[in-house]
C-alpha cells in the first residue's frame, strides 16, 4: 500500500516536472534567440532577461544558457530605426511636404550675395524633372514636392519639361503626363519671386515627348508664354549674367526652341547628367550605354571638384534610372554629396546640384556654401551606462562652431546590497566645422558603486532604469 502511493506520488511529480518543462520549453521557443553558448561571467551586451543565469554544474563550471531580446529591446530597436529614417531624411526624402524649419532658414538666402556675383559662380541647389510627381511605376516619378514647395525649401534651378499640348504646355516626365500645366508652375514661380524679390530662379526648358495631334509649334507656344509673363523673364542672352541683372526672374536655360534669350542648355558648361544607371556589374560589361552606380559616383565628386575653380556653369546630376529606380540612385547618390560637401567646406563653389527627392539639409548645406556657413551638425545622442541605469546627453541641430554645455550630474538605481550609479562632470559639445559632426571637448562621464543621486537641470541630459 505504502509502495503503491511512493509510486503514484512519483509518477504525478515526475508528470508535474514534464508539463512545466514543456511550458518552459514552448515559452523559450516563442522568444527570438539572439546568443547561445556564453559564459555566466560575460557582460550581457542584450541588456536582455537571462534565462537559466544560475544554473551550475556539479563541478561548479557554468552551463550554456541563453539570452533573450525583451520587448523593450524591440523599443529601443523602433527608436534606432525611426533615427536612422530621420538621419536619412537629411539627404533623401519621399515626404510630400517640407519641414517648416527649412522655410525661415532658406528664405531669401541670395539677398545675402552681392549684386556683381554671376550666376555661374553661386551653388545652387536644383531638381531634375522638378514636376514629376507621378509614375512611379514607370520611374517617371523624380519628386514629392510642389514647385512652390521646392522653392520655398531653397532650390534656385528647376528642370521644366514641357510637350505641346494645343496652345498650351503640358507638363510631362517622357509619355507620362504630370497633372500640371506650364501656367500652373508659373503661378508658383510668380507667387514666389513676388514674396522674395531677391531671389532668381535657374530654368531648364526642355521640349519632352512628341507633340500633341493639331498643336501649335513648340516656339509659338513659348513666346505666348513669355508675353504673357513679361515682367518675370530675363531678357539678356548672356551667360555671365549678375545677380543685379535678374533678381525676382527667372534665367532660362533652353533646351529647346526659346527665341535666343538666356542661354542654351549646353552653353559655356560642363554638365554630368550620366542617368542610366545600374548597380550590377554584370549588366554594365552586358550594355555599354549603362554606367556603374561607382562611376556615378566619382563622376559627382569630380565634377563638385571642378565647380570650385572652373569659369564656366557646372552642372552636376545626381539623378538617375534605367537599371535603377530614381529613388534608388539619390538614396547613394544624395548622402554622397551631402557628405562630400560637408568635409570640403573650403569649397565656396560646388556648381549646380540637380538631385531627385532632396532632403533639406542637403539643400540647405548647398546653398550655405555660398554664406560661409555650410556645415550643419545633426541631432545626435551619446550614451553611458551601469548595470542598472544610463543616462543619454541628447544634443540638438547645431550648425558650425555652435558650443553646447552640460552641467555636473549623476543618477542612481539601488538593487540590494549596490547602488549602480551613472555620473558625469561639467561637459561641453562643439560643433566640428570640418566634420559637420558633433565633438566632446570638455569634461567625462562614468559609474562608481556610490549611492546617491544628482539630477540634472539640463533639458539635454536623459536618465532611467534598465
Amino acid at each position: 500500500m505504502i509502495i503503491d502511493i511512493k509510486r503514484k506520488f512519483h509518477i504525478r511529480f515526475v508528470g508535474l516536472l514534464l508539463v512545466f518543462f514543456s511550458i518552459s520549453i514552448y515559452k523559450l521557443s516563442s522568444q527570438e534567440i539572439v546568443a547561445v553558448d556564453r559564459q555566466l561571467d560575460v557582460k550581457n551586451p542584450y541588456q536582455g532577461n537571462i534565462l537559466n543565469e544560475i544554473a551550475i554544474t556539479p563541478s561548479g563550471n557554468p552551463i550554456n544558457y541563453f539570452f533573450v531580446e525583451p520587448i523593450q529591446s524591440k523599443d529601443k530597436e523602433k527608436k534606432q530605426n525611426k533615427k536612422r529614417k530621420r538621419d536619412r531624411e537629411d539627404y533623401f526624402t519621399k515626404r510630400k511636404k517640407p519641414y517648416g524649419w527649412i522655410y525661415s532658414v532658406s528664405a531669401g538666402w541670395m539677398g545675402r550675395l552681392p549684386d556683381t556675383t554671376r550666376l555661374k559662380d553661386i551653388s545652387i541647389p536644383g531638381t531634375h524633372d522638378s514636376g514629376s510627381l507621378f509614375g512611379s511605376w514607370l520611374h517617371a516619378q523624380t519628386q514629392t514636392w510642389s514647385i512652390l514647395s521646392q522653392l520655398k525649401t531653397g532650390i534656385r534651378y528647376l528642370d521644366i519639361r514641357c510637350r505641346a499640348n494645343g496652345s498650351e504646355f503640358s507638363i510631362q516626365h517622357g509619355l507620362v503626363f504630370q497633372k500640371l500645366m506650364f501656367d500652373d508652375v508659373m503661378e508658383d514661380i510668380v507667387a514666389f519671386l513676388k514674396e522674395q524679390p531677391t531671389e532668381t530662379i535657374v530654368m531648364r526648358v526642355k521640349n519632352e515627348f512628341i507633340p500633341k495631334k493639331g498643336s501649335q509649334p513648340f516656339q509659338e507656344i513659348w513666346d505666348n508664354y513669355v508675353n504673357l509673363y513679361a515682367n518675370y523673364f530675363y531678357r539678356g542672352d548672356n551667360s555671365n549674367a549678375t545677380l543685379g541683372d535678374v533678381r525676382g526672374k527667372i534665367f532660362v536655360m533652353c533646351n529647346a526652341d526659346c527665341n535666343g534669350f538666356g542661354m542654351t542648355y549646353d552653353e559655356d558648361s560642363y554638365i554630368q547628367d550620366w542617368y542610366k544607371i545600374t548597380s550590377e556589374d554584370h549588366m554594365f560589361r552586358i550594355r555599354k550605354d549603362l554606367a556603374s552606380i561607382s562611376s556615378k559616383m566619382d563622376s559627382i565628386v569630380k565634377f563638385i571638384d571642378i565647380a570650385d575653380t572652373s569659369s564656366k556653369w557646372v552642372l552636376n546630376h545626381l539623378s538617375g534610372t534605367e537599371g535603377m529606380s530614381p529613388p534608388s540612385v539619390a538614396k547613394i547618390t544624395n548622402p554622397l554629396a551631402y557628405s562630400y560637401i560637408g568635409k570640403n567646406s573650403d569649397k565656396k563653389n560646388v556648381g549646380i546640384i540637380i538631385m531627385d527627392f532632396p532632403g533639406e539639409k542637403l539643400v540647405k548645406r548647398i546653398f550655405d556654401t555660398n554664406l560661409g556657413s555650410d556645415c550643419f551638425c545633426p541631432a545626435i545622442t551619446f550614451r553611458n551606462e551601469s548595470q542598472e541605469s544610463w543616462v543619454e546627453f541628447r544634443l540638438p541641430e547645431g550648425n558650425a562652431n555652435n558650443v553646447i554645455e552640460i552641467g555636473p550630474g549623476a543618477y542612481n538605481n539601488f538593487v540590494f546590497p549596490k547602488c549602480y550609479r551613472v555620473s558625469w562632470t561639467k561637459l561641453a559639445f562643439r560643433c566640428n566645422a570640418s566634420s559637420c559632426e558633433w565633438e566632446k571637448i570638455s569634461g567625462d562621464w562614468g559609474k562608481d558603486s556610490w549611492c546617491y543621486s544628482s539630477k540634472s537641470k539640463s533639458k539635454l541630459v536623459f536618465t532611467g532604469d534598465k
